[in-house]
């Protein structure tokens, strides 16, 4: 019995239990230029949920995690779902967007970017409780 006690409670059951709080899963919706969609704001407007959903995105798009993600429509009204606010992001950046280029996380400016790897790492362990 202390076994099965200190196994829950390794797991956190009976306790404050770890969760990923960006698992709330923005919705993705691509867009119709090479390498871009757009995270569309259904739950909070926290900045790095933006960036790990769109790291993860771009990861199952074929990404490699050196490469950069940029915001090419800043957080403003969705393309995809009428009513709704999103930021559009792209790893496929055009040479203007690259000169726009700032080294900032902050989705209300275009040209913010930061390596899939660096966004991925916004998909953070939070505790509940």
């Amino acid at each position: 019995m202390r076994l099965v006690m200190t196994i829950a409670a390794a797991l956190g059951v009976g306790s404050a239990a770890m969760a990923n709080t960006n698992e709330l899963n923005n919705p993705v919706n691509t867009l119709p230029e090479a390498g871009s969609f757009e995270v569309v704001n259904k739950w909070t407007p926290k900045v790095d949920y933006f960036w790990c959903s769109a790291a993860r995105e771009a990861l199952k798009r074929g990404a490699s995690h050196r490469d950069r993600l940029y915001v090419s429509a800043a957080m403003g009204p969705s393309r995809t779902e009428t009513g709704e606010r999103a930021v559009a992001f792209t790893y496929r950046p055009d040479s203007g967007l690259v000169a726009r280029g700032l080294a900032s996380s902050d989705v209300t400016q275009i040209g913010s970017n930061m390596s899939v790897s660096q966004g991925k790492r916004r998909c953070v362990r939070e505790i509940d409780g």
